[in-house]
């Protein structure tokens, strides 16, 4: 929910006051049809999108986290079926694969967030 101080023009990504201009500044929904006289004067394409890529970025990473365990889990878990070393060796890569799949989802998503949520153009 994007809301907007009336006073400084500030967007924020919830709450009921304004933090900077204090308690008696209440934020105002920008979905709300009393604010929509405001809107024209405000730039909302910058907050817009970076709460839209902060949202796509933690999908990714759920998705990371999601792949992440289920590939350990499938590397771990023919590695309890080998015996030996090659056993070993295939927990140990589970462990490490379900890690590195993980890192690749966060650091894509990250980089993702970060480039989308730094753009100054319009929407």
């Amino acid at each position: 929910m994007l809301k907007v101080c009336p006073n400084c023009r500030e967007t924020f990504a919830g709450g009921r006051a304004c933090p900077d201009c204090g308690p008696d500044a209440l934020l105002l929904d920008v979905a709300d049809p009393a604010t929509q006289a405001l809107l024209p004067e405000l730039n909302l394409a910058r907050p817009i999108r970076r709460f839209y890529a902060a949202r796509r970025a933690l999908i990714q990473f759920f998705v990371g986290l999601t792949f992440g365990v289920a590939t350990g889990l499938l590397l771990f878990r023919h590695g309890v079926g080998v015996g030996g070393e090659a056993g070993f060796l295939w927990k140990v890569g589970g462990i490490i694969g379900g890690l590195a799949v993980m890192a690749v989802f966060v650091v894509a998503g990250t980089i993702h967030a970060r480039r989308h949520a730094s753009r100054d153009r319009e929407i």
